[in-house]
């Protein structure tokens, strides 16, 4: 475990699976508050729109700053608060339980 949290290789790989769901965060964000401005979009956007502030201000640029911030100290705890941003944005997206996304 120890050799993992040291491998170089480890690291890409998690900021790059953050930053692909970051992406998805955006894209849905961005749906969802098109359909808050009344354009008829389809798919979960629409249903799910209430959560369109959450996601794009705290989990999408909150991940994304974590991240940077963690990707510039180089520490392994670092990256723990961008993972958990997002985590919750993901549960937004699957509408999970308000308790569940506001901790």
């Amino acid at each position: 475990m120890a050799g993992r949290l040291t491998n170089p290789r480890f690291w890409a790989r998690v900021r790059l699976a953050l930053v692909v769901i970051s992406v998805v965060l955006l894209v849905y964000g961005v749906l969802a508050g098109l359909q808050r401005l009344g354009w008829a979009i389809g798919g979960t956007a629409g249903r799910l729109a209430v959560h369109h502030g959450s996601v794009m201000v705290v989990m999408f640029f909150g991940a994304l700053i974590a991240l940077e911030r963690a990707a510039a100290l180089q520490k392994p705890w670092t990256y723990i608060p961008p993972i958990l941003l997002a985590l919750a944005g993901l549960l937004a997206l699957v509408d999970a339980p308000m308790p569940l996304i506001k901790g």
